[in-house]
């Protein structure tokens, strides 16, 4: 019973690790991005 809740548990963080990553992953490479977006839209109003 304990071992299972252990394993749960783990999982849980491993999961949460593993979206703390991906969203890192995602707004470093997206911010170049967004900030070059928001320079056109700067320049163009």
């Amino acid at each position: 019973m304990w071992l299972r809740t252990q394993t749960v548990t783990s999982l849980k963080i491993t999961h949460y690790f593993l979206l703390e990553l991906f969203f890192l992953f995602f707004s470093i490479r997206y911010v170049p991005f967004l900030l070059f977006l928001l320079r056109i839209y700067l320049f163009t109003s």
